[in-house]
């Protein structure tokens, strides 16, 4: 078997799709949604055959990019597409094992690149909040290396680089080529360009694919010191761009009124879709390219089936670093937002309803309420009963079962350290968390599911909330889950953990479903519905008059009836 050099062969390639895009509103690839000037298809028209049949000429077309980009010819390269200038850079500067700075999530071709010379790839993570992370960039920065790559605005983030931050990076890798890669300058962030005659080690890349709408013609360019570019070209096939690309560049340079407008165009619907989205209480990241990050958190797969269905294209990053909610959204024209948004609106919820879990979704009488009881048995010897159970969870305080069973070994004269008790309690949990049913049926919540975003507020460890709802494969259907470890000791009926879930939810909640008084006064502290519906097997008159005596605004008997009291 014939093997290629160990660098592609261990590489992982970029694969866009390649088929089956066109005739869709395409707001995956961040493309120009209203195409190019008229002028280039005029100036395209005029081609001759001795132009196609010629290799192409670039003395006169090098001249006046140059001149667009006020820079001297010697400083400049043009290539086909930002790609080819990705690689030349790489192969001109990178040996195999030499390191390159990397800040990610970032475009991924910059991997590949890096990826196929041998490069050993430093990757530095973004900040959580998808802002530029200067100081652990310049921290990476050593004698050893070899390349640092920038992406101002970045794609996927669409996150700007303070332009001093981008000084600071190239005074600290003085002896190394900095790449600045612009491909969304025209729609946001400040340009380097202004720094090339100080620095000699900056390197910036265009592209024409994106504010000039010529995606399918591969136009890029290069533009750095006239001696980092006379090591380029040695890299750079001769030809590598066309005369059609060369003839439509020049053409959109001379539209200027045409692409400045749609980059207006661009800007004002990035603020309508931004603002549309967060009525919406969907998370959405500050943006200076064509583009928003977006967090649909459970509900990527519903609103990117309903994307398909209504031939609209964008792009899933759940495979991203950082990006495991995300969907980007490219921004096109006013109606191709309002088309997009019309889709989301169909699909995710405005409105929340919030669940507890034990006693509401999942039947603990024989896992956790057993679990009290026989550790309370275990550590006083005496005989207890579900009832003494049930009537310490009456009570206030003991929502958290570990507080409970404390509780009730108080009542019976017994103070074990709490250690022991949790340690205790954790081992009968672990022999019957099998006996434990789903009580809300699957039908009914998939229905809650399409007309409100879910959470759950629990007073379960996190690692036990998640368990049990990948065992009953019920997880996608919740937007948010708030557990033991999210409310810092503040277990209900204080309403922080209800609070927590209604800033993630970020929509109004209607109601919050409960079983005990504590879930109750918790709601009313919060100032949401509480609504009460006895756990299995207290059904009756008595917990139903302490669910209303703790602040429950209805109590019911089933799910059925919940939607009626939400309405």
């Amino acid at each position: 078997m014939i093997k290629p050099r160990t660098s592609v062969d261990s590489a992982k390639p970029y694969s866009p799709p390649l088929e089956g895009r066109r005739g869709k509103l395409r707001l995956d690839f961040n493309e120009s949604t209203i195409g190019c000037s008229p002028k280039v298809i005029e100036a395209l028209r005029r081609l001759s055959v001795e132009e196609i049949a010629t290799y192409p000429e670039y003395g006169t077309a090098k001249k006046r990019f140059a001149e667009f980009f006020d820079v001297s010819i010697d400083s400049l390269l043009m290539t086909n597409g930002a790609d080819e200038a990705i690689d030349i850079v790489m192969r001109t500067f990178v040996d195999n094992g030499e390191e390159v700075i990397l800040p990610s999530p970032t475009f991924s071709m910059f991997r590949l690149a890096a990826s196929l010379v041998g490069a050993n790839i430093r990757e530095v993570l973004y900040n959580t909040d998808l802002s530029f992370p200067t100081e652990q960039v310049l921290c990476t920065i050593t004698d050893k290396t070899k390349l640092v790559v920038l992406v101002n605005p970045n794609n996927p983030t669409g996150t700007p680089i303070p332009l001093d931050d981008i000084i600071a990076i190239l005074e600290k890798a003085k002896n190394s080529p900095v790449l600045v890669d612009e491909a969304y300058i025209q729609f946001g962030g400040e340009t380097s360009l202004p720094l090339l005659g100080k620095y000699d080690n900056l390197i910036i890349t265009r592209t024409f694919s994106k504010a000039y709408g010529l995606a399918g013609l591969r136009l890029g360019c290069i533009l750095t010191s006239p001696e980092i570019a006379k090591s380029l070209r040695k890299v750079q096939s001769p030809y590598s761009v066309n005369t059609f690309a060369l003839v439509a560049g020049l053409a959109a340079l001379d539209d200027r009124e045409f692409v400045q407008g749609y980059i207006s165009q661009v800007k004002e619907n990035r603020l309508l879709v931004r603002n549309a989205l967060q009525n919406l209480g969907i998370k959405v990241y500050p943006s200076s390219a064509n583009f928003l990050i977006a967090e649909f958190d459970a509900r990527c797969d519903a609103v990117l089936s309903a994307f398909n269905q209504e031939s609209i294209l964008v792009r899933d990053m759940r495979k991203y670093p950082l990006l495991g909610r995300c969907l980007r959204l490219g921004i096109g024209t006013k109606s191709d937002c309002g088309r997009l948004l019309g889709v989301i609106q169909r699909t995710v919820p405005g409105e929340a309803i919030v669940f507890d879990m034990d006693g509401i979704l999942v039947d603990v009488s024989q896992s956790y309420r057993e679990a009290i009881r026989q550790t309370a048995e275990f550590f006083s010897g005496q005989k207890v009963s579900q009832e003494q159970v049930q009537a310490i969870k009456e009570g206030t305080g003991c929502n958290n079962d570990w507080d409970a069973t404390e509780s009730l070994l108080r009542s019976l004269g017994y103070t074990p350290p709490r250690e022991k008790i949790v340690e205790r309690f954790q081992e009968i949990y672990e022999q019957t968390k099998s006996r434990e049913q789903w009580l809300l049926p699957i039908e009914s919540l998939q229905q809650f599911n399409r007309a409100y975003k879910l959470g759950i507020v629990t007073g379960r460890p996190r690692a036990e909330a998640y368990e049990v709802l990948e065992r009953f494969g019920v997880c996608e259907y919740f937007d948010v889950v708030v557990c033991m470890e999210d409310m810092e000791d503040r277990q209900k009926p204080d309403p922080y953990g209800l609070r927590v879930a209604k800033e993630r939810l970020r929509v109004p909640i209607l109601a919050y479903l409960g079983d005990t008084p504590d879930d109750m006064r918790t709601a009313v502290r919060a100032s949401i519905m509480g609504v009460g519906m006895p756990a299995p097997g207290n059904e009756n008159q008595k917990v139903s008059s302490l669910l209303f005596q703790a602040g429950a605004s209805q109590v019911i008997e089933s799910f059925a009836q919940l939607q009626q009291v939400i309405q």
